[in-house]
C-alpha cells in the first residue's frame, strides 16, 4: 500500500481528525477534508494536504529489502489554535503507528502564515519504514 494511502486511512479513521475535518456532501455522505498534493480550489479551512516527498528503497548485496518514505502532512486553519488542535489530533492518530508491516514515526513539524491565502500553516513529517516494494 502506498503511504500517503496509509496516511490518508489512518487519519480519517481517528474521531478527533474527523470531528475537525470532516462534513457531508450534497448526497449526505461523510467526507474529510484530506487530499493527496493539492485541495480542490476554494476548500473551506480547515484542511490537510499529504504528499510524499521522499522514498527509498533499502537493500544489500544479497537481497533487496523494504522501502522508507517521508511523508508530509500540511495542515491549514483560520486560527492559531484550531491549527494548533489540528495537529495534535492528526499527530495522536498517526505518529507512532503500525500498520502491518509498516511503521509510521513522527519526525517533526514547521509553521508559517500563509499571506496570499489568510490561513496558518503547520506541516508535519512522518517516516515510513517497512513499505513492500
Amino acid at each position: 500500500m502506498e503511504p500517503g494511502a496509509i496516511l490518508f486511512d489512518l487519519l480519517k479513521a481517528a474521531a478527533p481528525v474527523v470531528a475537525l475535518l470532516g462534513y457531508a456532501d450534497k448526497q449526505q455522505v461523510p467526507q474529510v477534508r484530506i487530499y493527496p498534493l493539492r485541495a480542490p480550489e476554494k476548500t473551506p479551512l480547515p484542511y490537510a494536504v499529504y504528499q510524499v516527498v521522499s522514498g527509498q528503497a533499502e537493500a544489500t548485496m544479497v537481497c533487496d529489502l523494504d522501502d522508507n518514505a517521508r511523508v508530509q502532512l500540511s495542515l491549514f486553519a483560520a486560527t492559531y489554535p484550531q491549527l494548533a488542535e489540528l495537529h495534535q489530533a492528526c499527530r495522536a492518530a498517526a505518529g507512532g503507528r503500525r500498520v502491518g508491516t509498516v511503521t509510521i514515526d513522527f519526525d517533526g513539524w514547521q509553521e508559517s502564515f500563509q499571506d496570499g491565502a489568510l490561513c496558518y500553516l503547520r506541516t508535519q513529517d512522518y517516516l515510513f519504514e517497512g513499505l513492500q516494494p
